[in-house]
């Protein structure tokens, strides 16, 4: 991984890596690889950028790390928008209404349930 000189290449790699350790509930040790990924974003595609975004907020989730990954999640949002991924857009506003039921904001909560919602038509 190390030795390749395409950075779209070791994003992936670092993600898959992070991606593996979330698998197995190690998530401070998925968070590291994923910090790693986001240290090379600059010219990676939309796509790459948005799940690594994504899965380092649902492994700050799980940590229970709630400010962070609803920023996190909010940050996926930005780049949702360039891919046109209404899969993942809908499904990260279902994730920020989880994290804000928990967080007993149900107007919050709501919000982003409804804002999902929408985007299923």
């Amino acid at each position: 991984m190390q030795k390749t000189n395409e950075q779209e290449a070791q994003q992936i790699a670092y993600t898959n890596l992070g991606l593996a350790f979330g698998a197995v509930d190690q998530h401070e040790k998925a968070l590291v690889y994923y910090d790693q990924a986001e240290s090379i974003t600059q010219n990676s595609s939309s796509k790459v950028r948005l799940y690594l975004r994504l899965n380092k907020a649902l492994s700050l989730t799980s940590l229970k790390k709630h400010s962070l990954s609803k920023e996190a999640f909010k940050n996926a949002l930005v780049v949702i928008h360039e891919t046109n991924d209404y899969f993942a857009e809908v499904r990260t506003y279902g994730n920020l209404a989880d994290i804000y039921i928990i967080e007993d904001s149900l107007n919050l909560a709501e919000y982003y349930l409804i804002k999902g919602r929408t985007r299923c038509y």
